[in-house]
């Protein structure tokens, strides 16, 4: 029977217990590396910073600049003129006896017509009178004549060589020749001042502006009684800037144009719309001294002159200006200011431009100067627009 040892609790059982302490000793160690480490790594870490979050590059709306060749029309309001203005006024006096019926405002008169008759019968008189006298010198020039022939008979009958001058009566033949001129001379001014006894209308058609006499009413040589125009050449005075002026291709002031510059007028008469068509012929010399403009004189078609257009009427002219090439047609949103407008560069950025601008209206500008093709031009910019902002881009869309 084998007997085993019975080791007592409080007996060392040889090298246990040295290895129980060595482990609770790394436990321990280990502990307290981590809890120098957690206070380390509390006491040194940042405050957390909240990320700002980056706004999208605003969105902007813009077109492509094409350079073209365009014709750039004018557009002016003025006013319709005669061409010139004729007054009518009698050569002589007298009560009037007739007057034509078309001699009344407004009347479309035939060139040299008669449009009335003073009393005449005075200056019959006077006629009947110069033709007396004519005949009384005829007499005496005959009288004289013969008794010239009759001496000039008896120098050669009793005298010697040729008959001076005395003999044949030479200053009684002059005297009697003169006293004939003198009287006929009074018949042609008796028969001028008769025939001027009736007033005719000016050698053109032309239509009455105004009348100021009556029948039987007495005239006075030289006093107006009424106004015509010409009825067939009306036109129109344009005021003209000095970029109306580029627009057009007229260079200098006065004198006529090489081409007559096409000019469409409009204006409403009798409740509707009327066109006509006209043609600038000429530019006056001087500028306006109260407005600083130039005028530029556009004549009416003569075909077209009565179709309800007068002397008075307002119109508005649209002139077919001269053509440019390699310009750029933008909306007229894209104009910042009198010269300025933004882009977009190659990096998206907001850019501001300096330009040439050759014409602007409403709706659209055009561009000479300061842009390139393909470049694009913003016409809806964003809010706050800064020089050198990155933008988003987005084709504008056509009206």
């Amino acid at each position: 029977m084998s007997t085993e040892a019975v080791t007592s609790p409080g007996q060392d059982n040889g090298g246990a217990a040295p290895s129980w302490k060595r482990q609770a000793l790394v436990a321990g160690l280990i502990l307290a590396a981590c809890v120098v480490a957690a206070v380390v790594l509390i006491k040194s870490r940042k405050p957390a910073q909240p990320e700002e979050a980056l706004a999208p590059p605003p969105l902007v709306s813009v077109v492509t600049a094409e350079p073209e060749s365009l014709v750039i029309p004018v557009e002016v309001q003025a006013t319709v003129r005669a061409t010139g203005e004729t007054e009518i006024a009698p050569e002589v006096s007298g009560r009037v006896t007739w007057m034509a019926s078309n001699f009344v405002p407004g009347g479309v008169l035939q060139p040299s017509q008669p449009l009335l008759r003073v009393d005449a019968r005075d200056y019959e008189l006077l006629l009947d009178q110069a033709r007396a006298r004519v005949a009384q010198a005829q007499r005496a020039m005959s009288q004289v004549e013969a008794e010239a022939e009759q001496s000039v008979r008896e120098w050669k009958r009793y005298g010697q060589g040729e008959p001076p001058p005395l003999a044949r009566r030479e200053p009684q033949l002059n005297e009697a020749r003169a006293a004939l001129a003198t009287a006929q001379a009074d018949v042609r001014r008796a028969e001028l001042t008769v025939a001027r006894s009736e007033v005719q209308a000016p050698p053109y058609r032309g239509r009455v502006q105004g009348v100021a006499i009556g029948l039987g009413q007495f005239v006075s040589p030289g006093r107006p009684i009424a106004k015509v125009f010409p009825a067939d050449a009306l036109e129109v005075r344009l005021p003209l800037t000095d970029k109306q002026r580029l627009l057009l291709g007229i260079e200098g002031l006065g004198g006529p144009l090489d081409e007559a510059l096409p000019v469409t007028l409009t204006a409403n008469s009798n409740g509707r719309a009327r066109t006509w068509s006209a043609g600038i012929t000429r530019v006056e010399s001087t500028f306006d001294l109260r407005t600083r403009l130039a005028y530029a004189i556009a004549e009416v078609d003569s075909d077209q002159a009565l179709e309800a257009l007068a002397p008075g009427q307002f119109v508005n002219a649209r002139i077919e200006g001269a053509g440019f090439d390699n310009v750029f047609s933008l909306p007229r949103a894209a104009l910042l200011s009198e010269n300025r407008l933004y882009v977009v560069d190659d990096e998206s950025r907001l850019r501001v431009r300096d330009v040439d601008v050759v014409f602007r209206d409403d709706e659209q500008v055009v561009v000479g100067g300061g842009l390139e093709s393909g470049e694009q031009v913003i016409v809806r910019p964003p809010e706050y627009p800064v020089e050198g902002m990155i933008v988003t881009t987005r084709t504008a869309t056509t009206p």
